[in-house]
Order: structure tokens, then sequence, then C-alpha cells
């Protein structure tokens, strides 16, 4: 018997205490459709004291939405909250206490409308749990949605639509729901495999015990990170893994390149966001941001600063151009205000590592000379790059592309490549921060950990670059 069929106890024993379940209608598309018997719009008024709400019953007339029928459609639909790592309960709060039929009304629609917000914008506020967030965010105006669906007699269907329907948040959801699943069957004693908890295992091979419970709230976290985007991003586009450390530029919606890439460590995490590439640096300069400078280079000598090939400008610390800038020979100019962007590096050892949390928030791109002569073709700009990187004095040439590539920094600990779910570690802790929020426990800090801090300890050295 699948999950979403059992009954609520036995949901309830499924989901371990990550999710505890509670408890359409006619019509040919015309307003009101579906209502319930001797609701008065009067009553409905007295009722309803939120403003969503209000616009809801006002798109209807003040006319009554749930039938017998309708409202146990509604109830089924928000069982299925399970299938998107949610729990079911927190929509249906409310139901069972409402007491006149107006209020019952009213109780129903306010399930449906967090509910369908939920599954729309996601349940919890990205913007409140992270300093920075600028990811463009799904919109859909759920009242009105709500009210024409109920009219045309498919409001479940309608919600359910809001969720992502992409192959990845699919994939992510059936992942969910089988590790629950997994999580009621007895287990045999772990096989002598080695760490079961390494890093991009593939999603088809069942954990050991005590991993089916910390895998679920991952995809759970994962799920609601993909309710938080819009649902059509634009079709060319450089997406930043920045859990997994790698990108994909993605061309007229195919995978042109994809390529390691090193991302800031925990205390310089790479910020979740979505900003422009709109030209290349060749030959940059950096001027190293005071933080940096404060907390890295505030000791050194001008000696030992000239020996960097740095000095002052303005007041600032400014670092020349050249092989050994931190910068490396290209920078893919970026317009936010959070000085975010993709560079090059002299340092080239730490795409070989497995550990590649190791920049100060920036993005550093595996070959990124070859990445940057691969863009600067697209937009016809490859002469223009060839001869200011050709130059025998290495002096800074900005290439304006003339057309702008969304870059979108995104922080995905559970995905799809080649096929399969890939995990990755929760290096910044914030699948535990998205957990917490959706009142789920939170999962130990992973056994490797001070391990793999210490592995970017070495590997970092003296590397100070952005």
């Amino acid at each position: 018997m699948s999950l979403l069929n059992r009954p609520k106890a036995a949901a309830a024993a499924l989901a371990i205490a990550l999710i505890m379940p509670a408890c359409s209608s006619g019509g040919d598309g015309g307003l009101p459709a579906a209502q319930a018997d001797g609701v008065t719009p009067e009553m409905l008024q007295a009722a309803v004291q939120d403003d969503d709400t209000r616009r809801f019953y006002e798109a209807r007339q003040w006319q009554s939405a749930w039938s017998e029928e309708a409202a146990g459609q509604l109830r089924a639909a928000l069982n299925n909250a399970v299938r998107h790592g949610l729990n079911p309960a927190t929509f249906a709060e409310g139901l069972d206490a409402a007491g006149s039929p107006a209020e019952r009304d009213v109780a129903l629609t306010k399930a449906a409308m967090a509910y369908a917000n939920a599954l729309a914008h996601g349940r919890v506020d990205p913007a409140r749990l992270f300093n920075v967030y600028t990811l463009p965010r799904n919109r859909v105006d759920i009242p009105a949605g709500l009210a024409e669906a109920v009219g045309r007699g498919d409001a479940s269907r309608w919600i359910e639509s809001l969720a992502p329907q992409d192959e990845e948040y699919l994939a992510l959801s059936d992942a969910y729901v089988g590790q629950l699943q997994a999580a009621q069957q007895p287990q045999p004693a772990p096989a002598e495999t080695g760490n079961a908890a390494q890093p991009k295992e593939k999603g088809a091979q069942i954990a050991p015990p005590e991993v089916p419970r910390d895998r679920a709230v991952v995809l759970a976290a994962n799920l609601e990170r993909r309710r938080w985007l819009e649902r059509d991003p634009a079709r060319t586009r450089i997406d930043v893994n920045t859990a997994a450390t790698f990108l994909r530029y993605i061309r007229d919606g195919a995978v042109a390149d994809q390529r390691v890439v090193v991302n800031g460590e925990p205390g310089w995490e790479t910020p979740q966001l979505q900003s422009p590439l709109f030209r290349l640096s060749a030959n940059p300069d950096w001027t190293v941001p005071a933080s940096i400078e404060r907390a890295e280079l505030g000791n050194l000598s001008p000696a030992a600063l000239a020996r960097r090939n740095m000095a002052r400008e303005n007041g600032r610390l400014v670092q020349q151009p050249g092989p050994n800038n931190a910068l490396g020979l290209v920078k893919f100019d970026m317009r936010n205000d959070h000085a975010i962007y993709l560079h090059d590096t002299p340092s080239k050892a730490a795409f070989g590592q497995e550990e590649r949390h190791l920049s100060h928030g920036c993005v550093r791109v595996n070959d990124a000379l070859g990445f940057a002569r691969m863009i600067a073709d697209h937009h016809g700009k490859r002469a223009e790059l060839d001869a200011a990187l050709g130059q025998r004095e290495q002096e800074t040439t900005f290439i304006d592309l003339g057309a702008e590539i969304p870059v979108r920094l995104l922080y995905h600990t559970a995905y799809l490549d080649g096929g399969g779910l890939v995990f990755a570690p929760d290096i910044y802790g914030w699948d535990a921060k998205i957990a917490e929020a959706l009142g789920m426990p939170v999962p130990p800090a992973s056994a490797d950990a001070e391990r793999r801090a210490e592995q970017r300890r070495r590997n970092r050295g003296s590397d100070v670059g952005p």
C-alpha cells in the first residue's frame, strides 16, 4: 500500500516524528460553484478576519466555497503534503475546531490558501532565514487563483500544480517518500563498506539504518529550496551549486558546460543570490575588501605587501594585475551589492581537492580562461578578449558582453546529476536552519565535519583571495 493511502496512524509512524498528518468541488467554470448550505454572505463577512481571505470571498461575491464533497477533496489534498516534505497538520489546524458552518467554510479556505502558499512560495521565507537571499522568487496571487479554481471545480488540482513540476523536484519528492517507507522496514546490519557518509552518494542506494531519518530531513530542506525559486528561470544562465562546488552553464535550455569551482569557506559563505554577468575583465586588479585586510593582511609589513604586488591607492589596498593576482587573469563581473563575482585564481591545486570551500565568498572557476573564451565566443567578443590577454603590459581591460547572463548562486545539498540523485555535505549548516524553520528535527553534525575543516585549513594555506 502506498504512503498516501495509509491511515493517519500509519502515516505518522512512517514520518518518524518528521511529519504528522492530520486529518474540489463541482461546477462548470463559473463562480461561485461549490457552496455550503445555509451560509449567507453576512455570516461569512462576520467570520473573515484577514485580508487574503476577504479577497477570496470578495472574488466569489461572498458566496460560500466548500460543499461536503469539495471539503473532502481538500482534506485529501492536504494529506498529499507528505510528498512535498511538509506536515499536513500544519495546514489542517483549526478545521476540526470550527463551529458554525460559516466558520467551517472560512477555516477550509484558510487551510487551502496556506497549503497553496507553501507549494507556490515555500513554507518559510528565505529572506528571514538568511542575511542575503536575492534569488528571484515565485509569484502567484493565491486568493484570486484559488477563487477561480474553486469556481472551476478543480481547487485540489490547481493547488498541487503550484509546486515545481520539473524532473529534479519530482525526484526529490519520490526520494523523500522512499526514505520514509524505508524507515518502516527492518534494517539488516550494515556491511563494512567504508564511510557511509561520503558525499555525492547516488540516491538509488539505500542508506544504512542511522541515515534514513537524516536523509529525509535533507530532502525536505531541498524541496523547500526549490519551492522558493521562480518556475521559469532564464534559458541561458549560469547556475553555481555552492554546496557541491560546481557550476553549470546552461545555454538555450541545455547544459553547455559543467566544471568545478571553489566557494566560500564556513564563516565566509558564498551568499544565495542572482545577479547578471555583464562583462569580462582581462588582467584584473584586486581591491582588497576591508574585512579581508583586517582579518588576514593587517599585520603585514610594507615589504611583505610589496612582495604580493600590493600597494595603497586612495587608502585602499590594491593588488596589481599579473599572474599572481588573487583574481588570476580574468574576472567575470557581476552587478550586485555584495562584491560577489566569478574569477580565475593562481591557486589551481584547490580544484583537485575533495573539499573546495576555501574562498572568502567569491566563486573561483576551474580553467577560468577556457570558460571566459567560451562566454566570449557566444557573444562575439573572442577577438577582444584574446587581444586583451595578449598585451605585453598587463593592464586591466574590460570586455562588455553586450548582453547579460543571469548567474544564480544556489545552495543545493541534494540534486540530480547523471540521472540520479546526489548528496553533498551541508557545509554551511543551512539544511539544519531550514529544517528547524519547518519544525523538523535538526540532523546532527556530520561525523567528518572536523576532518573537512582540517582539510580546508591545509588546502587554503596562505591563500587570501576573494
